[in-house]
């Protein structure tokens, strides 16, 4: 909407996507530290995958963990937001990619091309064994973690001497003496900093500006529904990122179009949109147009509220003639 003096690389009417805090409202107040310009081709709902995911897996594997071209990972819950990321952060890399995630749910992995000896479920200890028989003496370099107690045990066991254990699940932080010969980081992605966190966002969007990231499946809920959202993603039934959408902002300077609209339910929606969302032009269609029955009326009622009305008679099953009518909207 606005910037203030020092912003120099956003404008107002920018797509831009970021951290924020008390993003869940229509009009947010935040630093410009955070934000960056959404790619071309990417919606807004895809972008909302981003920030969150992509930064705190980037930041954990290659600021903290320091992950490299050739090394192995164990991403735990990798139908996640962050593990899905993680993986194809990894993947661009050239890394080798271990993953947990509840059975009903490999198949989400194998599409993301991990073979199934280097899929394990996330809600059994199988996965240390199962691993093992892959990676054997030579262990795994790095797990990035979201599980708690047996697991991360069985988790550091699978690392090799000198090895990095990244918690980002932050639900059972350890010390770093619980795992003698090894890195241990807890982190929140906020530790960063934000020029820190500008510089990984800016490289992000490069990736997914050039196809070499992809954004995350979606599944959408408006925010009316935000309390519907959180229980759902406490029980864990979704990969990827859920999402909460604003409602859709009526534009009062545009052209809405009511099919039936000289009817009895396309009267009442057409003064609705008048008095409850300012709507200033209105194409009201049906079959007799002007003849049916009240439509001058109508028309009449709504030019008095300073509405400007056209009311056209068109079949709507006809294609032609609705693409007449719709090319003579301004």
């Amino acid at each position: 909407l606005e910037v203030g003096p020092g912003v120099e690389d956003l404008r107002p009417g920018d797509r831009v996507v970021g951290l924020t805090e008390g993003g869940f409202g229509p009009v947010v107040v935040t630093g410009a530290g955070g934000l960056t310009r959404i790619p071309d081709g990417v919606g807004y709902e895809q972008a909302a995958t981003i920030p969150v995911s992509f930064l705190t897996t980037y930041y954990g594997l290659m600021d903290l963990a320091g992950l490299r071209e050739g090394e192995s990972l164990l991403v735990h819950a990798g139908t996640g937001g962050t593990g899905m990321a993680a993986i194809q952060l990894a993947q661009r890399l050239g890394v080798e990619v271990f993953a947990t995630a509840s059975p009903a749910k490999w198949e989400v992995l194998r599409s993301m091309g991990i073979p199934d000896d280097h899929i394990a479920s996330s809600r059994t200890l199988e996965f240390e064994e199962r691993f093992r028989a892959v990676c054997g003496e030579r262990g795994i370099d790095v797990v990035l973690n979201s599980l708690t107690g047996e697991f991360i045990d069985a988790s550091a066991r699978l690392l090799r001497p000198g090895g990095r254990f990244v918690e980002m699940g932050k639900l059972d932080i350890r010390d770093q003496g619980q795992f003698p010969g090894l890195e241990y980081h807890w982190f929140d992605v906020l530790d960063a900093g934000p020029e820190r966190l500008r510089q990984i966002l800016a490289e992000l969007m490069e990736l997914f500006a050039a196809g070499e990231l992809r954004p995350l499946p979606v599944t959408a809920w408006d925010v009316r529904r935000g309390r519907e959202a959180f229980r759902f993603m406490s029980q864990a039934r979704h990969t990827g990122k859920i999402v909460l959408t604003m409602p859709r902002v009526w534009d009062p300077e545009g052209t809405v179009l009511i099919t039936g609209g000289t009817g009895g339910l396309g009267a009442e929606v057409a003064r609705h949109l008048v008095a409850e969302h300012g709507l200033r032009h209105l194409l009201l269609v049906s079959r007799r147009g002007l003849d049916a029955p009240g439509a001058l009326e109508l028309r009449a009622e709504l030019i008095a509220h300073g509405v400007e009305v056209t009311v056209a008679a068109c079949d709507m099953a006809d294609r032609d003639a609705v693409a007449g009518l719709l090319a003579g909207v301004a």
